[in-house]
């Protein structure tokens, strides 16, 4: 899925969780998964392009791309969302 083994790519500064006051996300190893407002598991590739397919089939966040920004992290969903978020521990 988008061209990811999730769990056996390399390691990436994206791993570990990220959160903003209602979105909640956990990246690992090229693996992704949204945990709130929707449950949505996929892929982050090298270039840090989210995909996504979501429990409830939710298309407000599938696809998307990280950038960090600062401390922070923002991903720019393809709906226009925008969710800016921190490393929590």
């Amino acid at each position: 899925m988008n061209g990811v083994a999730p769990g056996r790519a390399a390691p990436s500064k994206l791993d570990g969780t990220w959160t903003s006051g209602t979105v909640k996300m956990f990246f690992y190893r090229g693996a992704a998964a949204l945990n709130a407002p929707n449950f949505c598991t996929g892929t982050v590739d090298a270039h840090n392009a989210i995909t996504l397919t979501c429990a409830d089939k939710s298309t407000k966040r599938t696809k998307g791309k990280a950038e960090f920004t600062g401390s922070g992290l923002t991903v720019t969903w393809t709906d226009g969302t925008v969710d800016k978020l921190t490393r929590k521990g």
